[in-house]
């Protein structure tokens, strides 16, 4: 038996637009609350090392080949006593360290010393020494 109307089938259309509207909604919704809840770090706190400047290094106790420079808050490095540019410094320490094989360099910076500057100038060390340059911290 046939009916008299018979339709053709046709394919059903999807449309996905609503369906992504509203996963965005629900996304939107969950990167709202988790920022609400989450508290971001200021920034990692960090305390260079602490010192008098007026107290010399005792050089008995150091090993013979490190070089020991101390950075300065106006921009300038000081070896042995010596106020250096980064220039200079640089060139010392090249120098330094071509002397010898275990030959090594120490940066000690001033608590008033940027942080940012100490890794500048430990960066340019590296290039200049490789792996035997490092941050030294003094004890009070």
């Amino acid at each position: 038996m046939r009916f008299r109307h018979q339709r053709e089938a046709t394919m059903p259309v999807v449309d996905l637009i609503p369906m992504l509207n509203v996963m965005m909604g629900v996304l939107a919704f969950f990167v709202a609350v988790s920022m609400t809840l989450a508290e971001a770090p200021d920034g990692v706190d960090v305390e260079l090392p602490s010192g008098n400047d007026n107290q010399p290094v005792n050089t008995a106790q150091l090993p013979p080949n490190l070089l020991l420079a101390r950075a300065l808050a106006e921009g300038t490095i000081e070896v042995a006593g010596e106020q250096l540019s980064q220039d200079e410094f640089l060139a010392r320490v090249e120098q330094h360290l071509a002397t010898a094989e275990d030959a090594e360099a120490v940066l000690i910076a001033n608590p008033d010393v940027v942080y940012e500057e100490v890794i500048q100038i430990l960066a340019m060390m590296r290039e200049v020494g490789g792996d035997r340059v490092s941050l030294g911290v003094e004890s009070n």
